[in-house]
């Protein structure tokens, strides 16, 4: 499981290599995958939180392995849809 990564794309890309290596079957990702500024500190997102749900998703889902993500309260509905809609055509494993 992978939870919290909070856009950071390099730690979950950690996890998931210790995944692959101990042979795990597959990985759920139960949300906050997004940093969300807004939300956590009141700022203006760096980034915008589709595209890090994007960016995360994408280091996950290389590993091959099956994935099943939900929305954490960090997601935004909208931002959480449009990345699995675009990530769910490039990648059989979502």
């Amino acid at each position: 499981m992978i939870t919290d990564a909070h856009g950071e794309s390099e730690k979950a890309q950690t996890i998931v290599e210790q995944f692959v290596s101990a042979n795990v079957d597959g990985i759920i990702v139960p949300g906050d995958i997004a940093r969300n500024d807004q939300l956590r500190y009141g700022q203006r997102d760096a980034i915008a939180d589709n595209l890090e749900i994007k960016q995360v998703l994408q280091v996950i889902l290389e590993s091959g392995l099956p994935t099943f993500v939900i929305p954490g309260n960090h997601e935004r509905r909208s931002d959480y849809e449009r990345a699995i809609a675009e990530l769910s055509i490039m990648y059989q494993n979502l």
